[in-house]
């Protein structure tokens, strides 16, 4: 039989014991570990997609905390984007795997493209904040006038020409006519103004123009369009004509109806 020196079992005993070896044991075991919340959105961005200038859309936005421990928001949302809109919090403690919702909204004020961000800041360890981009746009309206001039040219005593003047929206957005105005001296044209109306991307209305000169002098005269176009809120349209005088009859013979005058 093998026999060991007692110093040596007490030495045994101690390494055993106080674990020599570097490797502190963990309270709880390897298995423990710390309860945190963890936050989530979704959708992760937001698109309104187009509106006309004044209307109004909503989204909702879900605010879920897929942690083991409470998550809680602060109250205070920060929102960038003048066109853009969030609801109050309804709740700033979310318990594990539940959700509380946040209602968006954008209300265009001007044309074109817009941009914004919300942040939603809260205790998450791993992410203090989370960042919603949202977007949005408006159509631009975009008037067409024709034609730009037209010439009635000379007309004989008695006789009349109608010519349409066409109004177009060729944006893409709505196209809002607040006024029509017809300028002239000459009251050898008649027309019919019509009230303002909002004419949808693609739509045209006409406004027929008659012309009826009753003497030999130059007649002109401007129909004018006013709209919210952002670039050309007054177009016009102007319209030209002459009249010819009798100028009697040439030498010759001619059978005439006593009852008509000349």
């Amino acid at each position: 039989k093998m026999r060991f020196p007692l110093s040596l079992l007490f030495l045994l005993c101690g390494c055993n014991e106080y674990d020599l070896s570097g490797n502190k044991p963990t309270p709880g075991g390897d298995s423990a570990s710390k309860a945190e919340p963890d936050i989530a959105v979704h959708p992760e961005a937001l698109d309104f997609g187009q509106l006309a200038v004044g209307e109004h859309a909503e989204e909702v936005l879900h605010v879920e905390n897929q942690g083991e421990a409470l998550l809680t928001l602060k109250e205070r949302l920060e929102l960038v984007g003048a066109s853009f809109s969030v609801s109050d919090l309804s709740m700033t403690e979310i318990p594990s795997g539940e959700e509380t919702e946040l209602v968006l909204g954008f209300s265009p004020t001007q044309y074109g493209e817009e941009a914004g961000v919300l942040r939603i800041s809260s205790d998450d360890p791993d992410e203090p904040a989370v960042e919603v981009p949202l977007s949005g746009r408006s159509g631009t309206p975009d008037i067409e006038v024709l034609p730009v001039t037209y010439n009635f040219g000379t007309l004989a005593p008695g006789a009349s020409a109608v010519q349409d003047v066409t109004v177009r929206n060729a944006g893409d957005g709505p196209l809002s006519i607040t006024d029509f105005q017809w300028v002239s001296g000459s009251s050898e044209f008649t027309l019919s103004l019509p009230s303002g109306q909002v004419l949808a991307p693609g739509d045209s209305l006409s406004v027929p123009v008659y012309y009826a000169p009753v003497d030999d002098q130059p007649d002109e005269g401007s129909l004018l369009v006013h709209s919210d176009d952002p670039d050309e809120p007054e177009v016009g349209s102007n319209l030209y004509g002459n009249g010819r005088l009798f100028e009697g009859f040439a030498t010759g013979w001619y059978i005439v109806d006593d009852s008509t005058s000349y």
